[in-house]
């Protein structure tokens, strides 16, 4: 298992800092207070640019009570708490095409909703997986190089280091593209109705 403290300490050494961090919650040395800084941010900023699998759920969506439904749209769904990106909208088959929806706000403007034409809908979202135990090897290693990218310029203050970690994190994200796609097997494209109905 590779705890938080591993990958802030391969995040250091991404950017060549020959320090490391023993305990990240009770350190106060320097890169300890600027991992700590960026951490969460930086993980839930990768866990967004890209669709992991590990980190896809699939809930059934529950009615908002307090929400003006705006006039295009006929149901308002409270956005999930765990919900960093909603991705799909399906009714109860979640193999059928995705069905429209949008992302608004509560009359208090205070909670997100979700706003779409599906009674009973359900949302395929990325959810704000925290436990390292399910981070993949691919994510891992574009979370350290986001996390270098986010503390560099604190540390260092050397744009061309700063500038290397954003290119390597850019790389690391559309290399997982091909590592993930490849833990499962995509679903077979449906066929439209008036195909399968001639």
């Amino acid at each position: 298992m590779v705890s938080k403290v591993a990958i802030c300490n391969l995040a250091l050494a991404n950017i060549g800092s020959t320090a490391s961090i023993q305990d990240l919650d009770s350190e106060n040395s320097t890169e300890a207070f600027y991992a700590r800084q960026h951490y969460d941010v930086s993980r839930q900023a990768v866990l967004v640019d890209f669709d992991w699998g590990f980190t896809t759920k699939i809930d059934a969506l529950a009615l908002s009570g307090d929400a003006t439904v705006p006039s295009d749209w006929t149901y308002a769904y409270a956005y999930p708490s765990d919900c960093l990106r909603a991705r799909d909208i399906y009714d109860s088959d979640t193999s059928n095409n995705p069905l429209k929806f949008s992302i608004g706000i509560n009359k208090t403007l205070d909670t997100k909703l979700i706003f779409t034409d599906q009674a009973s809908a359900y949302l395929r979202y990325t959810a704000n997986i925290e436990n390292t135990t399910l981070f993949s090897p691919a994510f891992i290693t574009a979370l350290s190089w986001r996390l270098s990218l986010d503390i560099s310029p604190a540390l260092h203050g050397d744009p061309e280091i700063t500038s290397n970690a954003q290119q390597m994190y850019r790389f690391m994200v559309g290399r997982a593209a091909t590592v993930d796609a490849n833990e499962g097997q995509a679903a077979e494209p449906r066929e439209a109705d008036w195909i399968t109905g001639r």
